[in-house]
């Protein structure tokens, strides 16, 4: 499925380069990528396999610049005051063109006129992964009522506007049972130590 994306966006690169004369002095410096979370995370990763596209296609250097904060709004906010010369880009996801937009009154950009769509590049899916010996086989089964979490339990996590934070947070309804959890300003992924 990857690949398919990648042959979409090659194609759509090429498209770019067999424009009419006016637009062939495009690119003419380097691009700037902006990935509006922390690096080594699943949109940073997806970013870089699109730069090594996008210079191949274009034939100019594509400059991965890593932004977080404020639930990805941080980035994306750099990215929608930009000039609109096609040099600044971003990779998009749901938390910052759909939840933060939804979760703040002005996140300091508008998620439908701020930018131009270009290409879907991928999909990403949050999944919950015990060990084989784990107990639990369910969310209902990791329920604190059913096996109680301890103190000490704790998870590092994204900003709270992110979809990466709403699973461990769905798991425990008890604030008592919750475990601990360390807000950073990058994470490229969490984990559960129950």
């Amino acid at each position: 499925m990857h690949s398919f994306r990648l042959a979409l966006l090659s194609t759509l690169l090429l498209a770019l380069m067999a424009a009419p004369s006016g637009a062939q002095s495009y690119p003419s410096k380097p691009i700037k990528l902006v990935v509006p979370f922390g690096p080594g995370g699943p949109t940073d990763v997806a970013a870089r396999v699109v730069s090594q596209v996008v210079q191949s296609g274009l034939g100019q250097s594509v400059v991965i610049e890593n932004r977080p904060g404020a639930g990805g709004a941080t980035g994306t906010k750099s990215v929608a005051s930009a000039d609109p010369d096609g040099y600044t880009m971003l990779i998009g996801t749901s938390a910052t063109l759909g939840v933060v937009p939804a979760l703040v009154k002005n996140p300091g950009y508008d998620p439908i006129k701020s930018f131009a769509p270009v290409a879907k590049i991928s999909d990403s899916t949050t999944i919950l992964i015990v060990p084989p010996d784990f107990p639990a086989n369910s969310i209902k089964e990791l329920s604190p009522t059913r096996r109680p979490i301890r103190a000490s339990s704790a998870m590092p996590r994204p900003a709270t506007a992110t979809r990466r934070n709403w699973p461990p947070s769905c798991c425990w309804r008890e604030p008592a049972s919750r475990p601990c959890t360390c807000p950073t300003r990058a994470v490229p992924r969490w984990s559960l130590r129950c």
